[in-house]
């Protein structure tokens, strides 16, 4: 195969299972590896987005719903919520919305189990708020809130809801910027673990080609990196890859 014929296509067919065909790709410049790279975090990251686009967008949808209901009437003033019919959840799916003022952020270890099993879930609490969106925790405080007002009620978080499209566009852009980040900070570990494999198993590469077959190897955790976070299992998932072609070479005793 020529390094003319070699398209976008081809290139990821050969990274997804075709690893004989590394060596088409070893010769091409580093160039390609990179545009390479840069398309398939565009398309991911893109998939990505769209898809934390249209929770956020869901999420909002429960929210409305949820404060426009008389028994979820509340109140935010000095840093303390007053929620006159806590406890109370609303559940959608895999969404949910849990409001519990008798409790604060200190016992928040007390409710996980109720939230551990959703995608997107926020604890209302008494001085602050828990979150847990696709395993990212995060804790807010109200009186570490810089409010625009004395005091928040249904009527004025409904209206900050329309707001909401600046975050929704923020997301999608930065879940293709992530993916791409995470592309090539991934791909540099396993490059540093690739050219030590490569000097102990005696074969004669330039850290530059490790790097290239380290992005292409990397473009089944890219994928699987949509639907699930990987984490470090990532930089593993590659590495079996650029193992087995080390593994080829080693036996056929030529690249």
């Amino acid at each position: 195969m020529k390094e003319n014929n070699i398209n976008f296509i081809n290139k990821f067919k050969i990274s997804l299972y075709n690893i004989k065909k590394y060596n088409d790709l070893i010769i091409l410049r580093f160039s390609h590896a990179i545009i390479y790279s840069i398309i398939l975090s565009l398309i991911a990251g893109s998939i990505l987005g769209c898809i934390n686009f249209s929770n956020i967008s869901k999420f909002q949808k429960l929210v409305k719903t949820t404060m426009e209901n008389e028994k979820y009437e509340f109140e935010l003033h000095d840093g303390i919520l007053d929620f006159k019919n806590s406890p109370i959840k609303s559940e959608s799916g895999k969404f949910m919305i849990l409001v519990d003022t008798n409790i604060g952020l200190e016992d928040v270890d007390t409710i996980r189990n109720i939230i551990v099993h959703k995608d997107m879930a926020m604890v209302i609490l008494k001085d602050g708020i828990y979150t847990n969106t696709g395993g990212q925790k995060a804790e807010y405080k109200y009186s570490d809130m810089s409010l625009l007002v004395d005091k928040i009620n249904n009527e004025s978080l409904i209206k900050s809801l329309d707001y909401m499209w600046i975050f929704k566009y923020i997301i999608f852009i930065a879940s293709i910027i992530g993916t791409y980040v995470s592309y090539i900070f991934n791909s540099l570990i396993l490059s540093l673990v690739g050219l030590l494999l490569s000097k102990i198993n005696n074969i004669n590469l330039k850290y530059i080609d490790v790097l290239k077959l380290c992005i292409y190897s990397m473009t089944l955790p890219i994928i699987i990196r949509i639907f699930y976070p990987l984490g470090s299992l990532s930089i593993l998932i590659a590495g079996v890859y650029l193992i087995l072609w080390m593994n080829r070479i080693r036996r056929e005793g030529t690249i």
